[in-house]
């Protein structure tokens, strides 16, 4: 990927390179050569081939080729070097005179010591003739375990340093984007972490995680040195980061806007790299594993576009930039094309997240509001007036008739209205907690009319955090909903449900039938327990309720697994 950068070396600098001589053909042989006209050449075993089909892999060869260099070079104020970028180690030598090596080239592993992938070797000017000039390589890889289709990138003299001087201009733009990608991992990993943990945050992460892995990887090879059988893994590790991009990309686009398509364009995703895997390159594998998911990421989300979803029209124009750049820069969009689409995307994904979280904010201030008014009715409830007067009158009676009871109705009432205090402002409280509120309540309620009324409990877990009040209030709905002549027994049951637990809380059926009439899914008390859930839980938690089999009523409450 040097390539597209070294051909644009000249427009980046703002003038053309006093020399650069790239080498496109030349004769191979597999033994030094000891003579140089063509005749000879063939006659001992070399073959003329060109550049790009030049192959060192797992053996031992020597590359022959002519330099013109022109005679207005000024080579005191513009010294050149030979510039060599291959899976190889590598010899040069030029008129005849060795002027140095990358690594050791041998005819075997053992004999061979590795070099790096990109190199440049000066060339003294007292060797340079001006016109023809004889270049020599000496070439060997053998360590090389991914074999490469073009192995040899580039052979070419230019003046020495130019391209490693220049490498950061044409990188820049790529480094730049680098920080709205360290932004997005930030602020989106941060949601997901110590937020909602949710999904569609989670997917950016991956997105910006993979693309800055991957800018690591391609700024490698011009930023440090790279041995040159690292390179292959280098590539093999480009090639893994984008389709983890292109995946998060998809199921990111598919789980906010598409959810009917989401698996099977995930399938297609990932079969991507596995069709092309066959296409001539590295280059073109890459760029087609990022490309085509990307078009698939914009049909599906165009129709959304179309309805104004929410961040839906933003999103298709960032793919499109994508696509835009893909097809005007194809040689260089992958050392920096795909880093401009992905900072833009990610700005427009902070943008979106910026509004939505404006809106989740008013909605919960809404829910904390209309939370707090539920609750305040509910203890005016409490509170009212005749069940006050039911509950002194009751008292005045036991006081008569069973001074004992009295007492126990006082302390069962005082310790009741104890807890609520208790557990009132806070928005989760232990199951158990919950539990012997609904106990001490019942318990009040069995004092004051002289009936028995029990709460039995099977697989609870006393630790699991739960809204306060939540079940409470379904079994206060139950006594208002009817009449227990000779008491009941409630039932609490807690199960697994979805990844998370499931409440199930059985009221018995009224002995005066008054439940059988009676709808009870828009009372202040179902609000309040629908709320709480909302407020605590989000759109994870549901209430399910129904009639059961013997006329009584079961309260299902659906509860997300605590993050």
């Amino acid at each position: 990927m040097l390539l597209p950068f070294l051909a644009l070396v000249g427009q980046i600098s703002g003038a053309p390179s006093p020399v650069q001589a790239w080498i496109t053909e030349g004769w191979v042989c597999p033994t030094r050569p000891m003579h140089t006209d063509s005749v000879r050449l063939a006659a001992s075993g070399c073959a003329r081939t060109p550049r790009a089909e030049i192959d060192p892999q797992g053996r031992e060869l020597w590359f022959l080729a002519r330099v013109t260099i022109d005679s207005t070079a000024d080579l005191r104020r513009a010294p050149l070097g030979v510039a060599i970028g291959a899976v190889a180690a590598s010899e040069v030598f030029w008129n005849g005179t060795r002027i140095g090596s990358n690594g050791v080239p041998g005819g075997s592993r053992t004999a061979e010591q590795p070099g790096a992938m990109d190199t440049m070797l000066y060339l003294p000017s007292d060797r340079i003739n001006t016109g023809s000039n004889e270049l020599l390589v000496h070439m060997s890889g053998f360590y090389n375990r991914l074999r490469l289709t073009t192995p040899v990138h580039y052979i070419l003299v230019e003046e020495y340093g130019k391209s490693y001087r220049e490498a950061a201009p044409y990188y820049v733009p790529a480094i730049m984007m680098a920080g709205a990608l360290l932004v997005a991992l930030a602020y989106f990993g941060g949601a997901w972490l110590f937020g909602t943990r949710d999904t569609q945050a989670l997917w950016v992460v991956l997105m910006a995680a993979t693309a800055l892995v991957q800018l690591v990887a391609e700024l490698w090879r011009v930023m440090w040195p790279l041995p040159y059988h690292w390179h292959a893994w280098r590539l093999l590790a480009i090639e893994v980061t984008a389709t983890g991009f292109s995946l998060a990309l998809v199921a990111y686009v598919t789980g906010r806007y598409a959810p009917r398509w989401r698996t099977r364009a995930l399938w297609c995703t990932l079969l991507v790299p596995l069709i092309t895997s066959q296409v001539p390159g590295y280059d073109l594998w890459t760029l087609l594993t990022l490309s085509l998911p990307i078009t698939l990421a914009l049909i599906l989300v165009l129709p959304a576009a179309g309805r104004r979803d929410e961040g839906a029209r933003g999103i298709a124009a960032a793919f499109v930039f994508f696509l835009v750049l893909a097809v005007i820069d194809t040689s260089g969009f992958l050392d920096r094309g795909f880093y401009l689409g992905t900072a833009a995307l990610a700005i427009v994904l902070l943008r979106h997240q910026w509004r939505v979280g404006l809106a989740t904010q008013a909605r919960e201030l809404e829910a904390q509001r209309r939370v707090g008014q539920l609750e305040a009715q509910l203890l005016r409830r409490r509170f009212a007036p005749h069940w006050l007067l039911n509950t002194l009158n009751a008292l005045t009676e036991w006081i008569e008739a069973d001074p004992p009871t009295a007492v126990r109705l006082i302390e069962a009432l005082g310790e009741e209205y104890h807890m609520v205090v208790e557990m009132s402002g806070k928005p989760l409280v232990p199951l158990g907690d919950e539990i012997a509120l609904c106990k001490k309540h019942l318990e009040v309620m069995s004092l004051r009319v002289d009936r028995a009324f029990h709460l039995e409990c099977f697989d609870v877990d006393t630790q699991l955090h739960v809204p306060p009040g939540i079940v409470q209030t379904l079994i206060e709905n139950a006594f208002s909903h009817g009449r227990y002549v000779t008491g009941a027994t409630f039932v609490l049951r807690m199960s697994p449900y979805g990844g998370g637990s499931q409440l199930e809380l059985t009221t018995p059926a009224p002995e005066d039938g008054a439940q059988a009439t009676t709808v009870r899914h828009h009372g202040e008390g179902l609000e309040y327990v629908h709320a709480q859930l909302r407020q605590a839980f989000g759109d994870t938690a549901a209430l399910v309720d129904g009639r059961t089999a013997t006329g009584g009523w079961r309260t299902q409450l659906r509860l997300r697994a605590p993050s």
